[in-house]
């Protein structure tokens, strides 16, 4: 279990950028998305 962490967060370090600016698009999306639906809740 303790390898597999290792390995994960190993893995994580040589492609932090990468997989941060995905998690920045992803949540961005999300933002969007909650947006829209408090936009159209209140057109209701």
């Amino acid at each position: 279990m303790m390898a597999e962490a290792h390995a994960a967060m190993a893995y994580y370090f040589d492609h932090q950028e990468e997989i941060d600016g995905e998690i920045r698009s992803e949540w961005g999306e999300a933002e969007q998305a909650k947006s829209q639906k408090v936009r159209s809740k209140a057109s209701c």
